[in-house]
């Protein structure tokens, strides 16, 4: 036998469903806004005389950080079956001003897995800004399949021509242009095995990644910001660990104690908080080892003014970020304080504009 719900339980039920439904609302737009998807777009169109592993969906860089996708392939016509292959490019529009007419666009690897990056190059500001829809140049990078039919090309070449190796050998203009294919080569090969060591320390670092931690670990997008306004403070690691360690002394959680009033002004909507750690090569003569250091020194300095600062929290239900990051002996991407020491800790509040 089924009983009617009282007023109160009504009452109870309905707060209960209209809070589910703001949390499912909220949760859809925070996946948004991670996915750009509330940004305003723009178009370009570039041409490419062939496309080879390049479609809907590729994604698109501008100065290496991710700026939108190729949205659309146009063919020629049947009147200009020779011309380019036509792509258009779908970017954020925070990008646009970094853009300018004499932009060019190209097609490279991404690392050792043969996935393509369309690649832009801003080009200079001296030409304007582009325009909505406008067309840029496409540019050219020679790839490790044909230096290596080019290198061969000109061996045989060598040889049909000259009849042995000991001919080759003193013809110096021959000589030479061998040389130059094989030292592109050699740089090429280079380039990829550079490619495959950071793949691999990247994985590895993932692997140590918990999981409420952010989702990319980027310097160069967590730390050079355009769009938002940075406030920076610096201390020395020397005043906050011990020597060598990531163990906060008593001097340095005193020192992280100070700056409570600091972020308290710096609590604001839609900003987040990047602790980046260097060091020297006297405290980690190896870069793994400083690597691994001052990512350590990070999270440890993260962990104590989450703990006693607070300092992800913006209201009763409002966090925000607070992202860890070893740098090791890496060059600073944006220029340190006049003064400050190879070894510190850089706080950054950014807070969008």
């Amino acid at each position: 036998m089924s009983r009617a719900l009282t007023r109160w339980q009504a009452v109870v039920l309905g707060v209960i469903v209209l809070l589910g439904l703001a949390t499912g609302a909220y949760g859809l737009f925070q996946v948004g806004e991670r996915q750009r998807l509330w940004n305003g777009r723009f178009t370009l169109a570039v041409g490419f005389p062939r496309l080879q592993g390049v479609s809907v969906g590729t994604p698109v860089r501008v100065r290496g950080l991710e700026a939108g996708t190729v949205s659309e392939v146009e063919l020629p016509d049947h009147n200009a079956a020779d011309a380019p292959l036509t792509l258009r490019l779908s970017l954020d529009r925070r990008f646009q001003h970094l853009i300018f007419t004499d932009a060019t666009a190209t097609i490279i690897n991404e690392g050792m897995i043969g996935a393509k990056v369309v690649e832009i190059d801003p080009g200079h500001r001296e030409s304007g800004a582009v325009a909505d829809g406008a067309r840029i140049a496409a540019g050219s990078v020679a790839d490790l399949t044909g230096l290596l039919k080019q290198a061969q090309e000109m061996l045989t070449a060598v040889r049909d021509g000259q009849g042995t190796l000991g001919k080759l050998m003193t013809d110096d203009k021959a000589y030479a242009e061998v040389l130059s294919a094989l030292e592109q080569t050699r740089k090429l090969m280079e380039k990829s095995q550079a490619t495959a060591d950071s793949m691999r320390q990247d994985a590895d670092a993932i692997k140590r990644l918990p999981i409420i931690r952010s989702y990319s670990d980027n310097p160069a997008e967590l730390l050079v910001r355009p769009m938002h306004q940075r406030h920076r403070t610096t201390i020395p690691a020397a005043a906050l660990f011990e020597t060598g360690k990531a163990i906060l002394t008593d001097g340095g959680r005193a020192k992280l104690d100070e700056l409570g009033p600091w972020f308290e002004e710096l609590k604001i909507k839609g900003s987040d908080v990047v602790v980046a750690a260097y060091t020297d090569s006297q405290t980690a003569a190896n870069s793994l080892a400083a690597q691994t250091l001052t990512q350590k020194q990070s999270e440890v300095v993260c962990e104590y003014l989450k703990d006693h600062q607070k300092i992800q929290k913006l209201g009763m239900l409002r966090w925000r970020d607070v992202k860890p990051i070893g740098l090791g002996h890496d060059a600073p991407l944006m220029p340190p304080d006049p003064g400050a020491p190879n070894a510190r800790i850089d706080i950054n509040v950014f807070v969008p504009q």
